[in-house]
């Protein structure tokens, strides 16, 4: 016999069976007279229901629904289904009104049959709605690592929430809610926001953004809360230059220079980036130089007689714009102190940087007119002086004389220019030969300045002309 609900009376068990008897002996009674109303089945009003949680080893309970003629006793029976909630049938054994979900009731769906007795009869089965499909045995999701927020804080910029790390049965699915918080991360509420992404607004300028993420599966359901973000600024600007990028160091061959960025205002971070530049002698016509984009530059040979200057490009995300500093002095090449670097490619250093063990050279001398045609017209010389590494020395004092003595005058010492040349105007004697094929012996000293004429660095020559 099936379980049975039984309706209680709140009789002791004589008194029940003693009125039991005399509403029997009444019925007879008034059923032989003719005089009592006919009696009927319960009558169902409301719908049975199960609750309960769907899943493998979970337990269903069945609310027997709401009927009418005062029911005294409820049979349950319970049957398993497909997925779709149809071709149901029942489940042996299982005539209570709680039921135990098992493994053969996974991806299925149950319901449950009521039958509803009293005096004047049964009704039923009546089922209840299908439950939702079962699920497999599992756990509810569990936070092991927190959620977190990517994007720039910043008004009209778009953040990101990361789900974080769960544990728990899949599938798990999750939803978002973003608060506002103080300028502390405290005192934290909700936005009404719940997508994945959420725009920062003017009204959260000054304030700190983080998200809640609840993750959900068919086991229970968990929440967890992101750090706060930093402090919401407003809206950005574009880098701008206030104070122009500079260069330290000397502009000379094989040196390095350094690029000082000079002053941006606009959104923070301003990335600098650097090209340099080279110039002509006056600063103007300026190119980039290939590969040259450090805040330093070593100067090359290439650089001599040219400016350079460095180009600075500060960028942030709301734009970019470049600042060109001024003009370096124009290089020299690299040698000894003093050096200039002259038109010809040739390195000229004064006398002063020369000294022992290095020498003055006469390395060449021009005759003009080359042949001398008479005593009466003049002679000039020119002598080049060099030093021992090949430079051309200026301010070097050079002295020439005929020799002997007699043929030519005896000019006075002159000095080297720039270019490292002295100049000497000979006026032929009377002691000079002019036959064809004679020559002219000239004896030439190159010496600096506050030496010995016989010792330090000078040096002595004879040529011929």
């Amino acid at each position: 016999m099936a379980a049975k609900e039984r309706a209680r009376s709140g009789l002791g068990p004589r008194t029940a069976i003693l009125a039991a008897a005399l509403a029997a002996t009444a019925l007879l009674v008034f059923a032989g007279s003719g005089s009592a109303a006919a009696q009927a089945a319960p009558v169902l009003q409301a719908a049975p229901f199960v609750s309960g949680i769907e899943q493998d080893g979970k337990e269903l309970t069945a609310d027997h629904g709401q009927w009418a003629g005062t029911p005294t006793d409820y049979d349950y029976q319970w049957q398993r289904c497909n997925s779709g909630g149809s071709g149901c049938s029942d489940i042996s054994g299982a005539d209570n009104q709680k039921y135990t979900l098992g493994s053969a009731d996974v991806g299925n769906r149950v319901r449950v049959g009521v039958t509803a007795t009293n005096a004047d009869g049964s009704t039923g089965p009546v089922y209840s709605a299908p439950t939702g499909e079962i699920a497999a045995a599992g756990t509810a999701p569990a936070n092991t690592a927190l959620p977190s927020i990517s994007g720039t804080p910043q008004d009209n910029q778009t953040l990101t929430a990361s789900n974080g790390t769960w544990t728990g049965t899949s599938p798990i699915t999750y939803s978002y809610s973003w608060q506002r918080c103080d300028s502390a991360g405290n005192n934290c509420s909700a936005i009404g926001q719940s997508s994945q992404t959420y725009r920062v607004s003017s009204t959260d300028v000054g304030h700190r953004i983080r998200v809640a993420v609840t993750a959900k599966n068919g086991m229970g359901s968990a929440s967890a809360t992101s750090a706060a973000t930093d402090v919401a600024t407003a809206a950005g600007t574009a880098p701008a230059s206030t104070a122009v990028p500079t260069i330290t160091g000397t502009p000379q061959d094989n040196q390095t220079l350094t690029a000082i960025g000079g002053t941006w205002n606009g959104t923070a971070p301003v990335a600098l980036t650097y090209q340099w530049l080279r110039c002509d002698a006056n600063g103007d016509a300026c190119a980039a130089i290939p590969g040259a984009s450090g805040s330093t530059y070593k100067g090359t040979t290439a650089d001599v007689g040219h400016r350079l200057r460095v180009a600075v490009t500060g960028k942030n995300a709301f734009g970019s714009a470049t600042a060109t500093s001024a003009p370096t002095g124009v290089v020299t090449a690299s040698g000894p102190a003093g050096a200039i670097r002259l038109p010809n490619g040739t390195t000229s250093i004064p006398v002063t940087s020369v000294s022992l063990p290095d020498r003055l050279t006469v390395s060449r001398a021009v005759f003009n007119p080359p042949a001398i045609p008479s005593r009466t017209a003049p002679v000039t010389a020119r002598f080049r002086v060099v030093d021992s590494k090949g430079y051309v020395v200026r301010d070097a004092l050079v002295y020439a004389v005929g020799v002997p003595a007699n043929r030519v005058t005896a000019p006075s010492e002159v000095k080297t220019d720039q270019d490292g040349w002295a100049t000497v105007v000979f006026q032929p004697l009377r002691g000079l030969p002019m036959r064809q094929g004679a020559l002219l012996t000239i004896f030439v000293r190159a010496r600096k300045p506050g030496e010995s004429v016989l010792s330090g660095v000078s040096t002595r020559r004879l040529l011929s002309v």
